[in-house]
């Protein structure tokens, strides 16, 4: 089952990792997402501009079939896939997994400055 939020985080940047044991990405400039074994990292609608809505779940229930902006793997030894922000280590979604490895698809609604970010997992 999917989840979702309407957030406007500082920076205007999601991290995507497990409950704990991760490390962040270093920015690439031009890029949107930056990833590291354990962690991946999405830009998200500036934060002055509005909110931007984030969805998670399983990928074949949530693909809006549209371009793929990220295909990829997620180190989850605590099988779990969790988003939080740069101002908060506590996640505002989080989202059970079967195993230690876990495949994760990230779409954009928009190439540059995406409104909506729809995470899929499996």
């Amino acid at each position: 089952m999917a989840v979702s939020a309407e957030i406007s985080p500082v920076n205007s940047l999601v991290f995507i990792h497990d409950v704990r044991g991760w490390t962040s990405p270093r920015p690439v400039d031009g890029k949107l997402i930056w990833s590291t074994p354990s962690c991946i990292a999405t830009a998200v609608f500036p934060e002055i501009d509005g909110p931007t809505k984030i969805v998670l779940g399983e990928a074949s229930e949530i693909d809006p079939g549209t371009v793929v902006a990220f295909d990829g793997t997620l180190e989850t030894p605590h099988r779990a896939v969790v988003v939080t922000t740069v101002d908060s280590g506590d996640p505002f979604l989080a989202l059970a997994v079967p195993g230690q490895q876990t495949r994760l698809r990230i779409w954009h609604s928009d190439p540059r400055w995406p409104e909506i970010v729809t995470i899929g997992v499996g």
